[in-house]
Order: structure tokens, then C-alpha cells, then sequence
């Protein structure tokens, strides 16, 4: 079988959100996309803490390979920091440009910022856990608002 590829720029953005929960047959209800069908099973938690930060739990299995191709933000928008936490890393790929990096149990986070291009993939029919979290670089500056003016233009 090939393989599924969804683009996207912004999972932060309710818009992507539901565009994903629509590609893969899932059902959106309270910020929880529920996935049971013959391509996805299980579910992708979303909650926004505060303005500007964003957190994801992905409790998923795939049954062919599934690319999620993170697009780079546009230039215009609020720069965001990820972190991507993956419980079980040996069954992951990540790819930027023509280089495709297999994780390894050593290598269980990854660190982009919002203008990078990456894919993502799983090896099907293994459970997968993962934590992701966004924030904004409007954030970062916001809980530092009081802190030395040298730290603060070094930041």
C-alpha cells in the first residue's frame, strides 16, 4: 500500500485541527479528535493552558504509513517554538528536506520552530504516545517581562 500524506502548517489553528479530524474519519468532541476506523484508531487531545501555548497527547495506531508534513508558518505570523515528546521513538521517522532521521530510544524529543519543514512518520500497526507543546515566542517575552533588560535583548 502507499502512503497517506496530510500538509499542514498550524495543528495550533481550530481550523487545521478539524481538517485533520476530517482526513483521517475521525469525530471531534470537547478538543478530543476520536479515531475508529479501518486507517486510525484511538484519540488526539488538544488544550490551550493560556494564550499562546498549546498541548497535544496523541494516543494513536495507524494500519498503513501516514505522513504528517509540517509546512513552515508564514513569515507574518508569531514565531512558535515545539517540542515534541515521543514515548516510543524507535518507531519514528523525521525528515527535513532529503534527510531522514530514524529516532532512537536516545533520542526521544524534537525541537523545531515554527518555520521549519519537516515530515513526520510512524511505523504502522504499533501503538504510538506522543506530547507536543507550542508556545509562542510573544509568550517566552511575556514571563520574562520583568527581567534585566540585558537578558531580555539576549533572549
Amino acid at each position: 500500500m502507499g502512503e497517506k500524506v496530510y500538509e499542514f502548517v498550524d495543528l495550533d489553528k481550530e481550523e487545521a485541527f478539524v481538517q485533520l479530524c476530517t482526513t483521517f474519519g475521525g469525530v471531534l468532541k470537547d478538543n478530543t479528535i476520536h479515531f475508529n476506523n479501518s486507517l486510525v484508531s484511538g484519540k488526539l487531545c488538544r488544550c490551550v493552558p493560556e494564550k499562546d501555548t498549546w498541548i497535544r497527547k496523541w494516543k494513536l495506531n495507524v494500519s498503513e504509513k501516514i505522513i504528517l508534513r509540517k509546512m513552515p508558518a508564514p513569515e507574518k505570523e508569531d514565531k512558535k517554538l515545539c517540542i515534541v515528546y515521543l514515548l516510543n521513538p524507535t518507531i519514528f521517522t523525521v525528515k527535513k528536506s532529503m534527510r531522514s532521521m530514524a529516532l532512537s530510544h536516545h533520542r526521544n524529543n524534537v525541537f523545531f520552530t515554527s518555520e521549519a519543514s519537516l515530515d513526520f512518520s510512524v511505523v504502522p500497526k504499533q501503538p504510538f504516545y506522543v506530547l507536543d507543546l507550542a508556545i509562542t515566542t510573544c509568550w517566552i517575552e511575556r514571563q520574562f517581562a520583568d527581567a534585566d533588560p540585558f537578558f531580555k535583548e539576549a533572549l
